[in-house]
C-alpha cells in the first residue's frame, strides 16, 4: 500500500474542472449526479493526499477563494446491494478551516444530501470530532456521528480472524489496544464479552482510571506489556503516527492491525521502527463485491469499505428502532445485519509494505 502518484498540472485542472463543487455550482451538480442513499464525507489526512487530486498551489488558490466548496472524489455506485453513496471531501485538511468555514463545508454537504435525496450526511475519519469541536450540542440531526460502531465491528471480527490465523488462544493470549478513546473503549468491551483478555494503553489516562484484572488492563504504562502475553496490537488511536512512543515496548514480531487515519504506512519514521521490531503491520478495512467504490479512498485500495460507513449501511438494510436496539443491544444488531445476506462484509487486512 503506497501513497498515489501526484497529479500534474494539467490532470489536477481537468479534474477540479469536473468534479469542484462551489456553492453556487451544487444544484449544478446534483443534477448532473442524480439520487443516492446516502453523502460520505470525507476528508484529506497527510498535505501528500492533496497531491493525488491537483497541484497543492491550485488547492490553495480554492481553499483562498472559497474555502467551504467540496470536491467530488467518487462514489458507491449501485451494484448487487442496490446501495449508492456519493463521496465528496473539503479541498484542505480539517485543521486549516475555522468554525465558520467548516460550518459552510457541513451546510454544502447538506444541500448535496438532500438535493439528491439521500437520508444522511455520513462523517468519515476525523469529521465527527470536529463536528461537535464546531457545532457544539446543536448538531445538525442529518449528520451520521454514530461511526465508530463500525470500526468496533471490523476490529472484532480482524481480531477473531487473527486468532484462528495465529492459532491463539483466548484463555491464555492478549489483544492489546493503543488508544482507549471512543472506539478503543467500546472495542475493549466488545472483545471482553466475546472471551477475549484485553490490555487497553493510552498515555493519555489519568492515574486513577488504571484498573487490572484477570481479563482486563488500563494503563498509561507502556512498561506493563512485557508482564502480559500480548500477541495482537490495535491500533485505535487519532493519527497512526501516536504509537511512536509506545513501539520500543511492543514485544518482537507481535502482529499488529491498524484502524486509525491516517494510517501508518503514510509516516516512514514509524513504518522503520516497526520494521526493525519485526512486526507485521496491516490496514483493516471491510469488502463485499456488491459494494466498491468507483476510485479508492485516501488510505484504502480499489475494493475497500471504510468500517465508519457500516452503521449507516446497517440502518439503511434495517430502519433503526430503539426498542430493537435496546433488547438485542447495539453491537449484536450490527454484526447481525453487517454479515446478513444483504450486506455480507467482511474484514479485510492489507499487509503495509515498507
Amino acid at each position: 500500500m503506497t501513497i498515489r502518484a501526484r497529479v500534474g498540472f494539467i490532470d489536477g485542472f481537468r479534474f477540479l474542472r469536473k468534479n469542484l463543487i462551489l456553492s453556487w455550482r451544487i444544484r449544478e451538480f446534483v443534477k448532473r449526479i442524480g439520487e443516492a442513499d446516502g453523502v460520505f464525507l470525507v476528508h484529506m489526512g497527510v498535505p501528500e493526499h492533496k497531491k493525488e487530486l491537483a497541484p497543492s498551489w491550485m488547492l490553495r488558490i480554492i481553499r483562498w477563494l472559497a474555502p467551504s466548496s467540496l470536491i467530488y472524489v467518487g462514489e458507491y455506485p449501485r451494484g448487487e446491494s442496490g446501495i449508492r453513496i456519493i463521496t465528496v471531501s473539503p479541498v484542505d485538511l480539517l485543521d486549516a478551516f475555522s468554525q465558520r468555514e467548516f460550518r459552510g463545508i457541513i451546510h454544502n454537504a447538506i444541500r448535496i444530501q438532500k438535493g439528491i435525496g439521500a437520508q444522511k450526511v455520513i462523517l468519515g475519519g476525523h469529521l465527527p470530532h470536529y463536528t461537535r469541536q464546531h457545532y457544539g450540542q446543536r448538531i445538525p440531526d442529518v449528520l451520521e456521528m454514530d461511526n465508530f460502531r463500525g470500526p468496533v465491528f471490523a476490529l472484532t471480527a480482524a481480531a477473531q480472524l487473527k486468532f484462528e490465523e495465529l492459532s491463539l488462544q483466548q484463555e491464555r493470549d492478549w489483544v492489546c489496544i493503543v488508544g482507549v478513546g471512543f472506539v478503543g473503549r467500546a472495542l475493549a468491551s466488545r472483545l471482553l464479552a466475546k472471551g477475549f483478555k484485553v490490555f487497553g494503553l493510552d498515555t493519555g489516562l489519568r492515574e486513577e482510571a488504571i484498573r487490572i484484572t484477570e481479563n482486563f488492563v488500563l494503563t498509561s504504562d507502556p512498561e506493563l506489556l512485557s508482564a502480559y502475553n500480548i500477541r495482537l496490537v490495535i491500533i485505535t488511536t487519532r493519527l497512526g503516527s501516536d504509537i511512536r512512543e509506545t513501539i520500543p515496548f511492543l514485544p518482537q514480531g507481535v502482529s499488529l492491525i491498524n484502524e486509525a487515519y491516517p494510517g501508518i504506512f503514510v509516516f516512514s519514521d514509524v513504518m522503520k521502527q516497526l520494521a526493525q521490531k519485526g512486526i507485521l503491520s496491516e490496514q483493516l478495512s471491510l469488502v463485499n463485491e456488491g459494494i466498491r467504490p468507483s476510485r479508492a479512498l485516501w488510505g484504502y485500495e480499489e475494493d475497500e469499505i471504510p468500517p465508519c460507513m457500516v452503521r449507516f449501511l446497517v440502518d439503511l438494510v434495517e430502519p433503526r428502532e430503539s426498542s430493537i436496539e435496546l433488547k438485542e443491544g447495539i453491537h449484536d444488531r450490527l454484526e447481525r445485519v453487517a454479515t446478513g445476506s444483504r450486506l455480507g462484509l467482511k474484514p479485510n487486512l492489507t499487509r503495509y509494505q515498507d
